[in-house]
């Protein structure tokens, strides 16, 4: 997975810093000892739809790692010890496929912030799980394993989680040149007639996208593209009669322009964007 592959990233620095600190010392674990190894702990966080999780496979894909991809929902058992016994077995098993990512998505909601009257089987796992990340830390000889982390809501992190995650990475909202990266990509990977946007349709359209995340600009490929298959399917008198997905037509810029009316950005709150930089200044983030 190229670099390319996630626009959404557009900062150099950050890209320098996953390749410097991520991908090198999985690639050449010999070199990277004492001082210079690198953080086992790693966390994504941004607004909502900027692309950590395509962020966290390309870091893996870019060094060789085996992706373990963790959501709340795949670990969190209602029967009693089983979540513990999952992640004890997550861990082993991405230390015996070593070199590992395990990529921990919402992981404000596995490692939240303690509550007063929080029950037995949120402590236990919470413990399971901050144990199993200390043992990260110390993983011997050529074993690399690395967790990554990523949320929308850092605010609600363990503190204790936050000291394990000892590298953070604010993945912000992409910006004019990503947006304009991230529009060409989708429309020459996934639409028919690949992008026929000019370079100032393109700069147009990416201008007017301002405060929009990833998700949300694909969200708008999708509905722009609508225009061009409900043409054709009416064109050819019935989805039976359409002879192939060549015969959907390009999406045109006046599409683009239609969908506008209809989809609208998921983050438009100037507190909410705030916030993200602020936290980041608080807690050393990148």
């Amino acid at each position: 997975m190229a670099w390319r592959c996630v626009p959404c990233v557009p900062a150099i620095s950050r890209r320098s810093f996953l390749r410097d600190k991520i991908i090198n010392p999985i690639l050449r674990p010999e070199l990277h000892v004492g001082l210079h190894q690198a953080p086992r702990g790693i966390l994504l966080f941004g607004p909502p739809g900027t692309g950590k999780t395509t962020l966290a496979k390309w870091m893996a894909a870019s060094s060789g790692a085996s992706f373990f991809e963790v959501t709340p929902s795949s670990i969190i058992s209602k029967f009693h010890g089983e979540t513990e016994t999952l992640i004890k077995a997550l861990f082993k098993v991405a230390e015996a496929d070593s070199p590992s990512l395990v990529f921990i998505d919402e992981i404000d909601s596995l490692l939240g912030k303690r509550r007063e009257k929080e029950d037995d089987t949120s402590i236990r796992m919470k413990n399971q799980l901050l144990q199993m990340m200390d043992g990260v830390s110390s993983c011997s000889g050529d074993k690399v394993l690395v967790v990554v982390g990523a949320t929308n809501r850092p605010d609600m992190l363990d503190e204790a989680a936050i000291r394990r995650l000892s590298k953070r990475v604010l993945v912000p909202l992409p910006d004019f040149d990503a947006r304009r990266v991230l529009i060409r990509t989708v429309l020459e990977k996934q639409s028919t007639g690949g992008c026929t946007l000019s370079d100032q349709e393109l700069g147009d359209l990416s201008s007017r996208l301002e405060k929009w995340s990833g998700s949300d600009i694909r969200s708008l490929c999708v509905s722009a593209s609508e225009r061009s298959y409900d043409e054709t399917v009416a064109k050819f008198g019935g989805i039976q009669n359409v002879p192939s997905r060549a015969a959907f037509r390009p999406i045109s810029f006046s599409d683009f322009l239609a969908a506008l009316e209809e989809v609208r950005p998921s983050c438009t709150s100037e507190e909410s964007l705030r916030f993200f930089d602020e936290w980041a200044k608080a807690h050393g983030a990148l």
